[in-house]
């Protein structure tokens, strides 16, 4: 099995932060191997001297973008693209298609490695290698439309105030500055319309303090793998069954209503609950469900009909 993980966010929301958590999280556990790709990576990987890209893109913007070294000039290709957003389409035209046929080749070598892919170590055949999880971080994920290359999709986000904060004091920027960048990407409302209950996609609020952060990375991942499990996917007719009104369990409706921050469609269900309270309640209402269904089910059957008839 290889489960991607996709981690974007906004300018200084924490993607990092939460990549390393998770690093940690997959490290306890002897059952998955982890694999991360990084597409900030893969981005100066396509400009590369010989590659395809680097030839369409001195091609198009022509030699004064090539440095001295033979190496694209960032800067001269930057004071184009920023002041110009037909050339920015340009340029993203060009590097974003080819930085998704980087993840796309590694996703694929790991798939093929027994079956769905052991992970990093493709050697080693113990069960404990079976599985693999892949972090996926991508700051653009969701303005290339990568979101389809990945299982889940994690948002990180924190109030502009806070962005602004963080940039300055990391990148020394004015307050100016540091607006001007934060004005140029997708506001958060936008990037968590993108997010996909029926995947289980998670909106991680990156607002606290680093510790805050590690509790909820370990909860939803846990709660990501649980809801992945065979055990549950049992349950889900069940639940729902048990469950029929609006407050019915299944499986999308679990994952929407307990991810890091409920969106918008599912405050109602549990506003303001600690994740660990919500999987609590819904494990006890899938408990009771798998019980009555139990019950039911054996009360019916023909060898208990006999015994009673």
């Amino acid at each position: 099995m290889v489960l991607v993980i996709g981690v974007t966010g906004g300018i200084a929301s924490g993607k990092s932060s939460v990549c390393a958590q998770l690093k940690e999280v997959v490290a306890g556990l002897d059952a998955f191997s982890l694999v991360v790709i990084d597409g900030d990576k893969l981005g100066h990987r396509a400009y590369e001297v010989g590659t395809p890209c680097y030839d369409k893109l001195v091609t198009h913007f022509g030699p004064e973008v090539v440095a001295e070294d033979k190496q694209i000039d960032r800067r001269a290709l930057g004071g184009i693209v920023f002041m110009d957003p037909a050339q920015m389409r340009q340029l993203e035209s060009i590097v974003w298609p080819t930085i998704r046929g980087f993840i796309e080749a590694q996703l694929a070598e790991l798939r093929s490695n027994s079956g769905e892919g052991r992970g990093e170590d493709a050697s080693d055949s113990s069960p404990s290698s079976s599985s693999a999880v892949v972090v996926l971080e991508a700051a653009v994920m969701l303005e290339a439309a990568w979101e389809d290359l990945c299982d889940v999709l994690w948002i990180t986000h924190v109030d502009p105030a806070v962005a602004r904060e963080r940039l300055m004091q990391r990148n020394s920027f004015t307050a100016e500055e540091a607006d001007k960048r934060i004005h140029s990407q997708m506001t958060n409302a936008q990037r968590l319309a993108r997010l996909r209950p029926d995947h289980g996609d998670a909106a991680v609020d990156n607002s606290g303090s680093p510790a805050a952060l590690g509790v909820a990375v370990n909860e939803q991942f846990h709660l990501m793998m649980a809801c992945r499990s065979p055990v549950f996917r049992f349950m889900s007719p069940l639940i729902t069954k048990a469950r029929s009104d609006s407050a019915s369990l299944t499986d999308s409706h679990f994952r929407e209503n307990v991810s890091i921050s409920v969106n918008e469609n599912s405050a109602a269900r549990f506003p303001a609950s600690p994740l660990s309270a919500a999987a609590a309640a819904a494990a006890a209402v899938a408990v009771e469900a798998a019980t009555a269904g139990v019950a039911e089910a054996t009360a019916d059957s023909p060898s208990k009909k006999g015994k009673t008839g």
